[in-house]
């Protein structure tokens, strides 16, 4: 009993890291998205309209706070994806040993 146990602990343990890195990746490939687009896009504007260093600046600077926001809905989606899928194993497991008993 206490094996199977701790092979679940295990197996949960493994989701969780799984799940932290997996948001790491999505993270990091979000804000590099969102930091090269704002970039390009500054660039482009600033060519156009001839002021030389505004329109970068301003939209890389500007792309924090998008990146923040954005980082912060991605890992709480991700969170509450991670605790519903919690929550049924705890359902099924309990419902698995009431009906050893």
């Amino acid at each position: 009993m206490s094996q199977s146990k701790q092979e679940s602990n295990n197996t949960n343990l493994g989701n969780v890291f799984s799940t932290a890195f997996s948001v790491g990746g999505q993270v990091a490939c979000l804000n590099l998205i969102v930091i090269f687009l704002s970039l390009f896009i500054g660039i482009w504007l600033d060519r156009l309209l001839g002021t030389k260093p505004a329109f970068t600046l301003i939209l890389v600077i500007g792309s924090i706070p998008l990146s923040l926001v954005l980082t912060y809905f991605l890992a709480k989606r991700e969170a509450n994806l991670l605790n519903k899928s919690h929550q049924t194993e705890k359902s099924l497991s309990r419902e698995e040993k009431n009906s050893r008993e």
